[in-house]
């Protein structure tokens, strides 16, 4: 789970900037969108409001760079450090410091990075949370050829010793801009479980997505999953948008052939020909389908849609019949399932895109009143209709983005202590909070 996060002179953030999922304990409604059986409470959900080109999507990316700095060995170099500084500031010669504060079980963490050309500072900590004096798990320090590391344990015992040093020592000359993680994971030097467990964080827990993954994931989850199936089907139905039942449906692709529309015989056997040399596609015409080989015949899947029509008939139409809302609710249904099960911490970006506000206010409330979920969600959205503190978002769970000189700066709903009758969205459209549009361009009508 994801405690906070702080940013500087990384992407749109110039100036210190926090971001946190800490909700504030003077707000009683919702207390279901809290999670309480933590080291310490955290909010389900956060949404960042900003006008196009505020930098509410830097942050999301803020989190994909850094998880893939601690992941890939030597995904980062001299280049990649200018190019994610900020760049709106003549001679910016700061580095970038980003501070990730998150609870892996029961177990929380503070890990902090600042990046230069010269010089890389790493340091992971066990939180004391406000509570406890934090403990070192370790510290390094590069600059251009020296490097030094020190590795303790929970206790704050030293696990360093000459051959780990020269291990350490020789994997840093290689990949001087590596980080401390992914040189563990790498050389397996480590044995200690408390480091390892917060590598699980970052590359297991932490997931940033898009809303439009292939439809071959969305049939492999509908096939192989049972319990995705029911609990998709379940969803769509209590949105009420006409669909009784989803499922896979298999044919041979002879069957397929002969109802591709368009299509003549000389056609259908190019395709054959074509396929011959293929395992599975995701697009054929304006078809989205899958095709694979089972037991050396081609087998064409997509996804079946049964639904009402005139006077009690149930049709049955193609994943191509439905509309583009409905195909992208189809898209977050594993991110919905997954973050109801597993305790991830789920980063998307614009989540309305393409979906009708009704329906996507249904699948954040679905999440957001289950009293099973697990997981967190942190999105960005230009919908409005989300920011009603009477119905879905407490006030602590909303964020603000808003760019000053070019600089993004983050700020919560909740610095702004609104009563709990405020109408939320009115006062957002009108530009009480700011992190709106500001349409300064005056048409030749109105420059009089």
């Amino acid at each position: 789970m994801l405690v906070r996060l702080i940013v500087e002179n990384i992407f749109s953030f110039y100036e210190k900037t926090e971001f946190n999922m800490l909700p504030n304990p003077k707000r009683g409604r919702f207390g279901e969108h809290v999670y309480k059986d933590l080291p310490v409470r955290l909010l389900k959900q956060s949404v960042i409001y900003g006008a196009n080109g505020a930098g509410k999507s830097n942050l999301l990316e803020v989190l994909a760079a850094i998880q893939s700095f601690v992941c890939k060995k030597g995904y980062i170099n001299p280049d990649w450090i200018n190019d994610f500084k900020f760049r709106l500031a003549e001679n910016n010669k700061k580095p970038i410091n980003v501070a990730i504060e998150f609870v892996e079980g029961q177990t929380c963490f503070y890990y902090s990075i600042s990046l230069s050309v010269e010089s890389i500072k790493e340091s992971l900590y066990l939180s004391g949370c406000g509570k406890t004096k934090d403990v070192l798990l370790f510290e390094r320090s590069s600059f251009g050829n020296r490097h030094l590391l020190k590795i303790y344990d929970k206790r704050g015992k030293s696990l360093n010793n000459s051959a780990i040093d020269g291990v350490l020592n020789s994997f840093f000359s290689k990949n001087s801009y590596s980080s401390t993680f992914a040189m563990f994971e790498e050389l397996g030097v480590i044995k200690d479980l408390t480091i390892k467990k917060a590598y699980k964080w970052f590359s297991q827990d932490l997931v940033t997505l898009r809303t439009n993954p292939q439809l071959k994931s969305l049939i492999s989850y509908m096939e192989n999953d049972e319990a995705y199936a029911r609990f998709t089907n379940e969803v769509i139905r209590s949105m009420d948008i006409g669909i009784n039942n989803i499922q896979v449906k298999k044919e041979p692709i002879e069957e397929f052939l002969k109802h591709v529309e368009g299509a003549n015989e000389e056609e259908k056997e190019a395709i054959m020909k074509l396929l011959s040399g293929m395992n599975d596609s995701s697009l054929f015409g304006n078809r989205e389908i899958e095709i694979v080989k089972e037991k050396g015949n081609f087998v064409v899947k997509t996804l079946e849609f049964t639904q009402p029509g005139l006077d009690g008939y149930k049709g049955k139409l193609d994943f191509k019949d439905q509309s583009n809302g409905t195909k992208q609710l189809m898209h977050l249904m594993p991110l919905l399932y997954q973050i109801v099960h597993t305790k991830c911490v789920y980063c998307v970006d614009e989540i309305e895109n393409g979906i009708h506000p009704i329906n996507i206010k249904a699948f954040i409330k679905f999440f957001a009143e289950n009293t099973k979920a697990k997981g967190q969600l942190i999105f960005t959205t230009h919908e409005c209709h989300l920011l009603n503190q009477q119905e879905l978002m407490r006030p602590d769970e909303v964020w603000f983005a808003e760019k000053h000189n070019g600089s993004t700066k983050l700020y919560s709903l909740n610095d702004f202590k609104e009563h709990n009758t405020i109408d939320v969205e009115k006062g957002y459209l009108a530009g009480r909070y700011g992190a709106i549009p500001y349409l300064g361009v005056k048409s030749d009508l109105t420059a009089k």
